[in-house]
């Protein structure tokens, strides 16, 4: 029996009889041979010791690979990177990065071993299997995509198999993926009577998955920033309420959470903004967007979307004023500009799907500079325009030091191809060298862009040599224009 496709997130179990003693509740079953499969790779082929022939399975009990995704569904759906690790979709990369890094003064040894051994658990499956000799499998959402990431587990003890699927990661629609996983769930729910045990808890729901994700708000702050409380508690946010509703905590996921009023208030103008009636073309540009949308990785479809706004706006490869960026920004949603906020966080924007949409850009020292603020504005725009929205219709995002991911990535591919338009600067660069530190400095200065922006743009777009030409301009140019 299969569940999903091939091509997809699948997962595929053949039931099993063992003949061996089996005494726990999980022994007991229900046991079968499962595959699994990752855009079209099975990840499960093995090679047993001492033999050279490899099989597409392994015999494991299914219980505790269901209950672990059904007890760690509100991690891998809302939990998209742990705080103190900075961690990113790719977890295996980033839970090596976590174990290279040294906690900050602020972080005991012992909280700094017990979050990330927790964040582990919470989404390795790996760290679920009791035993099972299963691949080392990973599972985490970012916006609307489910990215699965594996490589061979380290085997203990006398069998020591052999994985071939070399080390991956991939992502899929979530719906879909995310679908495979809860019928394959349930179908562990029905066979467990057949194992001769009785359905407690979540065995005995008609769809346990889909309700072990739903989230509080309580929940959803106590999983994603605790440090939050007694901000969301200023902010008289009904705790009892589905997370999903609150347009101000999916945005609080990407800023830096602290003593702050700009950042109070800031948060309540995204929720109350944003339930008004939606008066703006946010709606008809989103949705021409994700129909034009074919583009891969998410720094493509940041660029594709750019590029289809110029066009749309009849701008072209030309630069873009300061004024006109507010105009056309405004076309698509409310601006605010909060009061000082914590010098981390740039700006906040928010949307729902029938109501209202807003970007509130934080006043601080670094945002006073004019290449900055035009890259969080065109950057909020990317977001508005590309990020997934909740099942309850909500968007929030944040530009903050501690954002991270896709999301972010995209937004920023978004910003700095419609502020420095690779058509554009081809045509105005002519036979000239990019490299060139004069060239480089008016190119700046004509796009309105800082250094880390223009020098990564010039090389996605291939206008750099090299990304050794790339550092050089960054390291003497930094964050910002020359001035």
């Amino acid at each position: 029996m299969r569940f999903g496709n091939l091509n997809g997130l699948a997962i595929e179990v053949e039931p099993l009889e063992p003949g061996w003693d089996r005494r726990s509740r999980s022994e007991r079953g229900p046991w079968a041979r499962l595959s699994l499969y990752a855009g079209g790779q099975c990840l499960t082929e093995v090679v047993d010791d001492g033999s050279d022939r490899v099989r597409g399975w392994v015999a494991v009990p299914l219980r505790p690979l269901a209950d672990w995704f059904v007890r760690n569904a509100r991690a891998i759906l809302d939990e998209e990177a742990s705080r103190m690790g900075r961690t990113d979709v790719e977890l295996h990369k980033s839970l090596d990065s976590w174990n290279r890094k040294e906690p900050t003064r602020e972080i005991s040894v012992d909280s700094w071993e017990e979050e990330r051994y927790a964040w582990y658990g919470r989404h390795f499956l790996l760290a679920g299997a009791e035993g099972a000799l299963l691949p080392d499998v990973a599972f985490v959402r970012s916006d609307d995509r489910l990215w699965v990431s594996w490589r061979p587990p380290v085997v203990a003890g006398a069998r020591r198999p052999r994985f071939v699927a070399a080390p991956g990661v991939r992502s899929f629609p979530f719906e879909e993926a995310w679908s495979s996983i809860g019928d394959f769930v349930e179908f562990v729910a029905r066979e467990i009577p057949r194992a001769g045990l009785v359905p407690e808890g979540w065995e005995a729901a008609s769809r346990p998955l889909e309700t072990s994700g739903e989230a509080t708000v309580a929940q959803f702050v106590e999983l994603v920033f605790p440090e939050a409380f007694p901000l969301v508690r200023q902010l008289q946010f009904d705790e009892s309420r589905p997370a999903a509703e609150s347009v101000a905590l999916q945005a609080l996921r990407d800023l830096e959470v602290g003593s702050s009023p700009g950042l109070e208030s800031a948060l309540r103008t995204l929720e109350e903004a944003t339930r008004s009636e939606p008066g703006r073309g946010l709606g008809e540009e989103r949705a021409l967007i994700l129909q034009a949308a074919n583009s891969c990785t998410h720094e493509e479809q940041g660029r594709d979307a750019a590029i289809w706004t110029r066009n749309r706006f009849g701008l072209d490869g030309d630069p873009i004023s300061t004024a006109d960026l507010f105009r056309h920004v405004e076309t698509l949603a409310q601006l605010e500009t909060s009061t000082a906020g914590i010098d981390s966080n740039r700006s906040a924007v928010g949307a729902r799907k029938d109501g209202g949409a807003i970007i509130v850009l934080f006043h601080n020292e670094r945002m006073n500079h004019e290449w900055v603020k035009r890259m969080e504005l065109a950057r909020a725009a990317g977001h508005l325009l590309l990020d997934g929205m909740t099942k309850a219709g909500a968007l929030g995002a944040g530009s903050s030091q501690v954002s991270s991911g896709p999301r972010r990535r995209r937004s920023g591919a978004f910003a700095a191809e419609f502020l420095m338009p690779e058509s554009g600067v081809r045509k105005y660069l002519g036979s000239r060298k990019a490299s060139d530190p004069a060239c480089f400095e008016e190119l700046m200065s004509v796009y309105g862009v800082g250094a880390r922006t223009a020098a990564y743009q010039l090389w996605n777009a291939a206008i750099l040599e090299s990304p050794e030409a790339r550092d050089e301009l960054l390291d003497s140019y930094g964050a910002g224009p020359s001035s």
